[in-house]
């Protein structure tokens, strides 16, 4: 009888198919071909010979049912060997808990802290929240889950507890964080704050390639990674979660949105296959759309047509539900901050020069929606000449490629004209909010703004947090932590201005901290929410009521508004994002910009443009 064989190698994760007693036998030969074709489509990693497939694991299973399908149509019979029978077992019943989601687990979860006693947890230290044991255990009843709760519920605080649990019954059970490097110390303080023993820290997996491996081979119970680095090293952490049995969670999971098409995304897809256990958390797990969610629950169930189930399905919410967990704000017991929106009239060199790249972006788009191009460049240049003129303009210049061009004496006048009417007034209500005895967290999406408030407000003490800010110890000067600690330690330090790409995760300021002023947003509706969340959080103080200050500009009239246009998609999202969570605080939070001014429309004309722009350029 003709077999087909295969086996899993340890050294490499992958799989090796190969034929026995089907020489010279043509009907085999198609067969054999089929498979070949199959495997090279499913991975691009494939190799083959005239006898055998080498096919990395997560590409066999896109293939399996095929070729079970296959050998069982030709009589051939597959024979496995231990390993790889025993993932394909693992793996099968993935697939029939993504298709049809309940309890998949026997668990004891009704006296839940007494197995989390047993599982080295202080309850003396922490007695998790009704919210917390919920979702604790239904996740203890999941084979891979979700934790989509709010910043503040305790996302780590669960899947620790998650964890512990786990590790009762597989006592060498590792656990391996991917996480921003600015959730690393949030980690580190859930094992210092929840169990009895805190010897066992997180290991921090930083240093370079030659450094983690060395630290890989002391076989961490407990270690962290980031995303950048875990992406360039694939293949170590492959062999280290073959030769480990590994719990593998994705903090801040919505990171890997771009799927297959992204560089680091598409990395981490391929080390979910070797995970004994998968859980992703995500406050804002669907920033852009719902296809974010394909990716993460590719994460947590490989190969098991996830994707395609969220793709079709007619109630997303429904298809998704059993799978996550989600604690609202509503749960938590938070007051729903007092938003404001002021709108900003421009300067007339500024909206000269926003005017003209308004321009700029409808030429560079003419055919954008049958090519779907998106010049991204044009489009931040103009949201960053609404808000922060001055920097749109020197950007403006120093990408002029002629001393003759138009643009540069209009940049000229707006470098002239100083600090512009929106960066003002955010100095204003820095200022007044200190002289109230208040700190502020400013927000602002370009490096050039947060210097130049950062400068305006030094005699208030201010610090500046974003990209190249590095994280490290807090007794170390100008990191990540030793910023944030001044900011809630010191009377001297009372304003804090951050991009929230940066500063939108891992940083609590909601203890000292109660105003929130936005000098721009952008599309992102991650970046907003995660931001919003830094100061109204589970731990604000009783009777205290937060304040969100957003700033918008008035463009001309007919010109239309960038910042009415992110202001739109950003509730759009929000209430989707609501929607698909079923999640009526969400959906709360996309309607707060109703009493905000629809139009944000000034009364300078197109007639007005003309004058201005023939002033501007025909007089020095």
């Amino acid at each position: 009888m003709t077999v087909l064989n295969l086996s899993f190698r340890r050294s490499t994760g992958d799989a090796e198919l190969s034929f026995a007693n089907g020489e010279n036998n043509p009907r085999m030969s198609r067969v054999w071909s089929e498979i070949r074709s199959s495997a090279f489509l499913a991975d691009g990693r494939t190799s083959a010979s005239v006898d055998r497939v080498i096919i990395p694991w997560a590409g066999l299973l896109r293939i399996m049912r095929a070729i079970h399908h296959l050998c069982r149509v030709e009589g051939i019979e597959i024979v496995y060997d231990e390993i790889s029978k025993s993932r394909l077992a693992s793996w099968v019943a993935d697939a029939n808990a993504a298709i049809h989601p309940g309890v998949q687990i026997a668990e004891d979860v009704a006296n839940l802290e007494g197995l989390l006693t047993l599982a080295g947890w202080d309850l003396n230290k922490r007695v998790p929240t009704r919210e917390q044991k919920r979702d604790i255990s239904k996740l203890l009843n999941l084979r891979n889950g979700a934790v989509f709760s709010v910043p503040g519920a305790g996302k780590t605080t669960v899947a620790l507890a998650v964890h512990q649990v786990l590790a009762l019954r597989t006592p060498d059970l590792r656990l391996l964080v991917v996480a921003p490097k600015n959730a690393f110390r949030a980690w580190d303080e859930v094992i210092r704050d929840c169990l009895v023993d805190e010897t066992p820290k997180f290991v921090r997996l930083v240093g370079g390639s030659e450094a983690i491996l060395r630290l890989l081979e002391s076989r961490p119970r407990y270690s962290i990674i980031s995303y950048d680095q875990i992406s360039r090293l694939t293949d170590s952490m492959i062999s280290h979660l073959i030769q480990n049995p590994s719990h593998l969670i994705l903090d801040e999971s919505h990171r890997i949105k771009a799927g297959s098409a992204g560089v680091i995304s598409s990395e981490v897809l391929r080390l979910s296959t070797f995970a004994f256990r998968r859980d992703i958390l995500s406050g804002t797990p669907m920033p852009q759309s719902q296809s974010d969610l394909e990716p993460q629950f590719e994460f947590l169930f490989p190969a098991c047509d996830l994707p395609t189930k969220i793709r079709i399905a007619t109630s997303l919410r429904n298809a998704i539900r059993p799978l996550y967990v989600r604690t609202r704000y509503s749960e938590l017991g938070i007051p729903r901050p007092v938003p404001s929106y002021i709108a900003i009239e421009m300067s007339e060199s500024q909206r000269l020069l926003y005017s003209m790249l308004r321009d700029e972006v409808l030429r560079r788009h003419a055919n954008g929606r049958q090519r779907q191009v998106i010049d991204r460049t044009s489009i931040m240049r103009l949201l960053q000449v609404a808000i922060d003129a001055q920097s749109g303009a020197e950007a403006v210049i120093s990408n002029l490629r002629s001393s003759d061009d138009p643009l540069l004496k209009i940049c000229t006048r707006v470098l002239d004209d100083g600090i512009s009417p929106r960066i003002a007034r955010a100095i204003q209500i820095a200022r007044e909010s200190v002289d109230a005895g208040k700190k502020i967290v400013i927000w602002a999406p370009f490096t050039s703004t947060i210097e130049r408030l950062f400068l305006e407000l030094t005699d208030l003490g201010s610090r500046k947090l974003y990209g190249a800010t590095p994280t490290g110890d807090v007794a170390e000067k100008g990191t990540r932590e030793q910023i944030i600690n001044e900011f809630h330690e010191s009377s001297d330090c009372n304003v804090l201005v951050a991009n929230p790409a940066a500063g939108g995760e891992g940083i609590s300021l909601h203890k000292v901290c109660h105003h929130a002023l936005y000098v721009g947003r952008t599309y992102n509706a991650t970046h907003y929410m995660q931001s919003r969340d830094r100061i109204n959080r589970l731990g604000l103080p009783a009777g205290v009521t937060t304040t969100m200050t957003v700033l918008e500009c008035q463009a001309p009239a007919r010109v239309g508004s960038i910042d009415l246009s992110v202001r739109r998609r950003l509730d759009l999202k929000i209430k989707a994002m609501g929607d698909v969570l079923d999640d009526d605080d969400l959906r709360a939070i996309a309607l707060e910009s109703d009493d905000a001014d629809q139009s944000l429309e000034d009364e300078f004309t197109f007639d007005d443009l003309v004058d201005l722009l023939a002033e501007l350029t025909d007089h020095n």
